[in-house]
């Protein structure tokens, strides 16, 4: 007997059903996460959009606490840098 050469029941209905529904699922749900990404990127009507040489514009954000945290607060102090370097799981960091 050689194997290979024919193919169950099973394997036709895998080719002709499951694999064709689970392509077009995947399509859905990539075409669905790409609208989502673009809706979530792109500037709200009536939303303020940074300019280059302007200033940025007022926002508020919860601290890790919860506590509303307006941007305007930080409006003459110093400079914060923060600097986040991804890891290797078993090296140094990447740059």
């Amino acid at each position: 007997m050689m194997y290979g050469l024919t193919t169950s029941p099973t394997d036709r209905l895998l080719q002709k059903e499951v694999i064709p529904m689970f392509l077009r699922t995947l399509a859905v749900a990539f075409v669905a996460m790409c609208w989502l990404l673009v809706s979530q990127t792109t500037p709200q009507p009536g939303q303020a959009t940074p300019q280059l040489g302007q200033p940025d514009p007022d926002f508020t954000l919860p601290d890790p606490t919860g506590s509303p945290i307006k941007l305007s607060y930080y409006k003459g102090r110093d400079p914060v840098a923060a600097d986040v370097q991804q890891r290797q799981a078993d090296g140094p960091p990447r740059t």
